[in-house]
């Protein structure tokens, strides 16, 4: 594994580590030891990195198709939509507030 491989997978770790606190938040919430405004105080912070990273991983991926490296390039594609279904799945399980 490359160091550029390396590179491309953490929005999709951030995505399933934002599932996972929002699950843990849901069960807090359901037992009432949890507010909304802690649940969006733990969570809201893995989103904007997970954004941040997403963004430069994308961008990444013109960097690597101009350089003819067709599967770098769709790794860093994929790795953000990857984030962004788990940011949406997260927002769902929120749904049922």
């Amino acid at each position: 594994m490359s160091k550029a491989t390396i590179f491309t997978w953490p929005p999709l770790v951030i995505g399933v580590v934002l599932l996972v606190v929002a699950k843990i938040d849901m069960v807090m919430f359901d037992s009432q030891t949890l507010n909304i405004g802690d649940m969006l105080s733990l969570e809201l912070p893995i989103v904007l990195i997970g954004m941040f990273v997403s963004f430069f991983v994308f961008i990444s991926s013109i960097y690597w198709l101009y350089n003819k490296k067709g599967k770098m390039a769709l790794q860093a594609v994929i790795s953000p939509v990857l984030f962004l279904v788990c940011m949406s799945i997260g927002g769902v399980m929120g749904l049922r507030i």
